[in-house]
């Protein structure tokens, strides 16, 4: 299968616009994501973390770029638990993630070492709704571009940055069917089994400086 750039040219077809999703397909996706699920339940198969007096460190981690493989409390903005899976956010500008299944382990490390957690606005989670397995109105999806657009996106940007994206997200989520949420951790995880080496570590970092304007508004 051939790779499809992140924000370069796009020189492959746009994918077709896919049908609207039946009710029976939305109760099968519900279950998919809890029994299959490349959302919160496999993190754990190729995330492996250890939580340490002083230190968080990443032993096996999914994502071949990135930089942290030692975390401790100076290194660290904030715990980010909104995001699925949760999140620690660098003063580095990186965004790491957590295995779900031990949320509460690292709720605790974060609580003993003064880490507050965040909320910032989640900009991926919006930009890739679109590609969910449901179907919103007119209004949600103007809400939804309002948020963007405070975060310092523009219209044009966030139609750019949806159909570079399209084509992997929609073959992602046809395994997942995810009519919830999809997020950060999912456009990696969609993206890094197609990508060369170079062009995955392109579109690694120039997801977290997509993600960052969400600490923007």
């Amino acid at each position: 299968m051939s790779c499809v750039p992140f924000l370069g040219p796009c020189s492959e077809e746009r994918a077709p616009e896919s049908e609207p999703s039946s009710n029976k397909v939305k109760q099968a996706g519900s279950l998919g994501r809890r029994t299959w699920s490349c959302g919160a339940q496999c993190h754990p198969v190729s995330l492996q973390v250890a939580c340490e007096p002083g230190q968080l460190r990443f032993l096996r981690y999914p994502f071949a770029p990135a930089r942290c493989t030692v975390a401790r409390p100076a290194d660290l903005l904030g715990y980010w638990p909104g995001t699925n899976p949760p999140s620690l956010v660098l003063r580095s500008r990186e965004i790491v993630f957590w295995p779900a299944a031990r949320k509460i382990e690292l709720e605790n490390w974060c609580r003993q070492h003064g880490i507050s957690p965040i909320a910032p606005e989640d900009v991926w989670s919006l930009l890739l709704e679109p590609f969910l397995d449901t179907q919103h109105s007119p209004q949600w999806q103007a809400a939804c571009l309002d948020r963007l657009l405070r975060c310092g996106l523009d219209e044009q940007e966030v139609v750019r940055l949806r159909r570079r994206v399209e084509r992997r997200m929609l073959c992602y989520n046809a395994l997942l069917w995810e009519w919830v949420s999809l997020g950060h951790y999912d456009l990696l995880e969609a993206h890094r089994p197609f990508n060369t080496a170079a062009g995955f570590e392109k579109l690694y970092w120039e997801s977290m400086e997509i993600a960052w304007r969400g600490f923007n508004r």
